[in-house]
């Protein structure tokens, strides 16, 4: 759920004084932080069509159980626009959550979450691509984090470990457009709403996923 804290934090950010802003992002970075542990963590028998369905509807329900009144006036105002972004949204984070958690089914927990951070360096990188204006301490910090990364996975991979590392190059990638993408939209519509609808949206792709995979488990389930 730390994207979906993300999305709540930028687009709130105006309402906030400085310290619930930055109280907002080290409870962002915690949720990140702990992600890869957590990912890693999850069973080998457990489908991460399951797990990524499970998250989504329980972050998707509470979102529209405490702010249904903003996402309904969202909805009115935006209409299909709003709903084709969050669209987007939803493919692109049920695609990067499958990535991660099959990704980090190879890797050992320092591998894998030095792994994830990679996202931090595919964003400028892809802001660069898209034309966007990058700060000089932007790349600083992306060019510290890679160096990091690399002396880390470096000691701590092993050769067999490069179908992971693929695997979770690649589902960073599709976060860092994720998260550039998020920026744009949570800054012309209501953040919670946008939240609350592509989460949606990755339990509906992950369901439908999942019960492709195993209906059998599915119905068992529900």
């Amino acid at each position: 759920m730390s994207n979906e804290s993300a999305t709540i934090a930028r687009g709130s950010s105006r309402q906030m004084n400085g310290f619930q802003a930055n109280l907002c992002l080290l409870c962002v970075t915690l949720c990140w932080s702990t992600e890869a542990i957590i990912f890693a963590a999850i069973p080998d028998s457990v489908s991460s069509f399951a797990t990524t369905c499970i998250s989504a509807f329980i972050g998707a329900t509470l979102l529209l159980l405490v702010f249904n009144r903003r996402i309904v006036s969202a909805l009115r105002a935006d209409r299909l626009r709003l709903v084709r972004r969050c669209v987007v949204l939803g493919v692109l984070n049920f695609v990067l959550n499958i990535g991660y958690i099959e990704g980090l089914r190879y890797l050992n927990v320092a591998t894998g979450a030095f792994g994830c951070i990679a996202t931090a360096v595919f964003v400028p990188l892809l802001l660069l691509a898209f034309r966007r204006k990058v700060s000089t301490i932007t790349w600083i910090s992306a060019g510290l984090i890679a160096v990091g990364a690399t002396l880390v996975i470096s000691n701590t991979a092993e050769p067999e470990d490069f179908r992971g590392l693929a695997i979770l190059a690649g589902a960073c990638l599709v976060n860092a457009c994720y998260i550039v993408k998020l920026s744009d939209y949570a800054r012309e519509h209501d953040p919670f709403a946008v939240a609350a609808l592509y989460l949606v949206v990755v339990c509906l792709v992950s369901f439908v996923a999942w019960w492709f995979v195993d209906p059998g488990v599915v119905f068992t389930f529900a």
